[in-house]
């Protein structure tokens, strides 16, 4: 699958890092397509070229940047899955759903409920940890866990972009664990159930 990612930060690279080991074509858009991204197989472009031939988008970059790249590749984003792994601090909503939405992506919501360093090495214990995801149809969600597997992660559907806000509840959750409890960015977070 050719894979366009927004945001070379560290949630980016380990993103892109995952896809590239297990033969997806990944390309990363940025602003300075001639800066060097240390990331062997990955492609950098700017990110209308990125977007334009891209069978899926992932936005890894700041929250606060993705309404005005979402207005300004409304045509690009399109009909495209989109993938938001952002977290917006400070407000009631940590997903950035809404102008992705208006832009006429087809909006899937992961790789906001863990660290960086559990997207780069997802096995914790001998366990994969989970990775709690929303999409907005079937297709979409077919996509989404086939990307969040190939990461190495179990996909764990929550169910369509209404419930987003869930997801984001694991994120509080994972920063609460994480940081403020103390337990270290590589706590993951698992579904535990019993068969009927």
């Amino acid at each position: 699958m050719r894979i366009a990612i927004v945001g070379a930060g560290d949630i980016g690279r380990a993103l892109g890092a995952g896809w590239l080991r297990v033969g997806h074509s990944v390309t990363f858009g940025a602003r300075d397509p001639g800066k060097p991204i240390s990331l062997a197989g990955a492609t950098v472009t700017d990110v209308p070229r990125a977007l334009a031939d891209a069978e899926a988008v992932v936005l890894a970059l700041p929250a606060a940047a993705v309404p005005e790249l979402a207005q300004g590749h409304r045509t690009a984003l399109a009909g495209k899955p989109v993938i938001d792994a952002t977290v917006r601090f400070g407000g009631d909503a940590l997903h950035s759903r809404d102008p992705l939405v208006n832009a006429g992506a087809r909006y899937i919501r992961a790789f906001s409920t863990l660290g960086w360093e559990l997207l780069a090495d997802p096995v914790v214990d001998g366990v994969p940890a989970d990775q709690f995801f929303t999409a907005c149809d079937a297709d979409t969600r077919a996509t989404a866990e086939r990307l969040i597997a190939d990461i190495g992660l179990r996909p764990v559907y929550v169910g369509g972009n209404d419930t987003v806000h869930v997801v984001d509840g694991l994120t509080r959750l994972w920063f609460a664990l994480a940081v403020k409890r103390g337990h270290g960015r590589r706590v993951a977070l698992r579904l535990l159930h019993e068969d009927d």
